[in-house]
């Protein structure tokens, strides 16, 4: 298994931002399955908060990484 970091975007009718992205950190033995993985934990975390996605596919993947990297700023922090 490797380390990845996943970002994905979440699709316009789920978010009133413009962009509204998640930073997922997993374990996996391929990238598709990280990214299956990052797609399953952030529909979880979703509907925590008592939003569904209508297709965890409708989250739109922006980059994969190998390893375990968090963001130190984000755009919109300038």
């Amino acid at each position: 298994m490797k380390d990845y970091t996943v970002t994905l975007m979440r699709p316009d009718y789920l978010s009133e931002e413009m962009y509204s992205s998640y930073v997922a950190l997993v374990s996996a033995d391929s990238i598709n399955e990280a990214i299956r993985l990052a797609r399953e934990e952030l529909t979880s975390c979703d509907a925590d908060d008592d939003i569904e996605v209508e297709d965890p596919d409708d989250y739109a993947l922006l980059f994969v990484q190998e390893g375990h990297h968090l963001p130190v700023r984000w755009g919109w922090q300038l």
